[in-house]
């Protein structure tokens, strides 16, 4: 099981862009993280959605979640499914 900290280590890839006006204010100050046996989960809200990226492949599920448990158990199935 994942262990969710406010560390503020994880770093965005390259590949992740927001749009002009996104509200960095979740993902700045709320952020969430955790390491996984695959890489270091990043979650985060905005929106009244949560997003959560994984840092080893640059994977992202942007605000598909409309709850941070929800957004935890989807962390936990990446990590089941997904062991590199």
């Amino acid at each position: 099981m994942l262990e969710w900290d406010y560390t503020n280590t994880v770093q965005l890839d390259d590949t992740i862009i927001f749009g002009k006006g996104y509200d960095f204010f979740g993902l700045e100050n709320l952020r969430q993280e955790a390491n996984g046996p695959n890489g270091n989960y990043l979650m985060w809200p905005n929106s009244g959605k949560y997003s959560l990226y994984r840092d080893s492949d640059g994977a992202v599920s942007f605000e598909c979640f409309s709850s941070e448990e929800e957004c935890k158990d989807a962390a936990e199935r990446w990590c089941r499914d997904m062991i590199v």
